[in-house]
């Protein structure tokens, strides 16, 4: 079977179980009795399980082979989607959703690695683009399907679907994939420890990782308050939620399928970037003003889209930082990227009580962050932004 069709089916799952979730959040707020708050902290403990499983995987990947590492972080996260389709209560629900992140995290750290393994130069980046392109696709249909599922299964049913396409990926794995890593390092804690050390200690590093990383944590605090806005705040029925839902994902993710193309007709990787982040930026504090549906959707559009355009040159400019050590860098960056996600949307969920402008608040004080690290980097001497 081919590798590039188990991967893509390893990563579906992971890739669509928050957005195909959100739809049904405020069904789920009746089924268990509780707030709005205590379904948006259901995205909070799945990135908690990120966090945990980003640092762990990469290297144990690097120690054990990619091979048994897939198969473990596949068990996990089927665990997890089977406890979240039968949870009894909310805190039953909250365990469960730690558990599938921290099994749902291993695809997306160890399958680019297996890429890395088995192809090299242009057939490497072309296997990167087309996994990325299956990523993009299933992202812009995940709300759709979402939707689609609530309204046929209740919100039960997208947990079992994730769960049944966890157990298809777990088999294949086991059946067709595999092992890439052909020499094994042994696991050295220390020496993992020191590069985590050194990775935190480059100004250029964590400039380039945070940035990224940032924009992305007040994209999920949109994610988390979107269903509870449109839904009851709006009054808007389940499927104009998804048409509003699937226009601010496909945003970002159908850009993200001619990233290349666009960053050329912008004018190369710094000046697109400049324009992305600029893009993102005003958006986001655009936001603060919008009070209609439209406007929110229009300037989420415009702010995921600019996301896009920035995102992968950031991206690619922070692992070229430390080359050396790039299963770590990219673990170190999934891991913060979680942490962030789960500091501000855990914190979101404690403010916002169906208004916008709760939302706004929260999402543009994490871009005051970002605009920070930007002056920083431009008054930063030559020497300190290239440590």
């Amino acid at each position: 079977m081919p590798l590039p069709f188990i991967l893509v089916v390893s990563l579906l799952a992971g890739c669509i179980e928050v957005d195909m979730s959100v739809p049904s959040f405020p069904d789920m707020a009746a089924s268990f009795g509780v707030s709005e708050g205590h379904i948006q902290r259901t995205i909070t403990y799945n990135f908690l399980g990120f966090v945990f499983g980003a640092l762990i995987y990469g290297p144990l990947s690097e120690s054990i082979g990619r091979r048994k590492t897939m198969l473990i972080g596949g068990a996990i996260m089927l665990l997890g989607a089977l406890g979240c389709t039968y949870a009894t209560s909310i805190d039953l629900l909250m365990l469960s959703r730690f558990i599938q992140g921290l099994g749902a995290c291993t695809p997306v750290v160890v399958a680019y690695a297996i890429i890395a393994d088995r192809y090299q130069g242009a057939a490497m980046y072309s296997m990167i683009g087309l996994v990325n392109a299956c990523i993009s696709i299933f992202m812009s249909l995940a709300p759709i399907a979402g939707g689609w599922i609530n309204e046929h299964w209740g919100w039960r049913g997208n947990y079992a679907v994730v769960a049944v396409i966890t157990a298809a990926a777990v088999l294949l794995e086991l059946l067709f994939l595999p092992e890439t890593k052909k020499e094994k390092t042994p696991f050295d804690l220390k020496a993992i420890v020191g590069s985590y050390a050194r990775l935190t200690a480059s100004f250029q590093f964590m400039r380039l990782s945070l940035i990224p990383s940032l924009f992305f944590a007040a994209y999920m605090v949109f994610i988390a308050s979107s269903a509870f806005l449109y839904r009851e705040t709006f009054a808007f029925s389940l499927s104009a939620f998804v048409v509003h839902f699937f226009i601010i994902v496909a945003s970002f993710s159908i850009p993200s399928l001619f990233s290349a193309r666009i960053i050329a007709a912008f004018g190369g990787d710094r000046r697109a970037e400049k324009i992305g982040m600029a893009l993102a930026i005003v958006s986001i504090l655009a936001l603060l003003t919008a009070t209609t549906p439209w406007a929110i959707t229009l300037l989420m559009s415009l702010f995921c889209f600019g996301f896009s355009i920035c995102y992968p040159t950031l991206f690619a400019r922070s692992m070229s930082v430390y080359p050396e050590i790039y299963g770590v860098a990219a673990s170190y960056i999934m891991s913060m990227r979680s942490l962030l996600v789960v500091a501000i949307t855990g914190m979101a969920s404690y403010v916002f009580i169906g208004r916008p402008e709760e939302m706004s608040y929260v999402m543009a004080s994490v871009i005051g962050v970002v605009v920070l690290l930007s002056m920083l980097s431009i008054v930063a001497s030559p020497s300190k932004a290239e440590e």
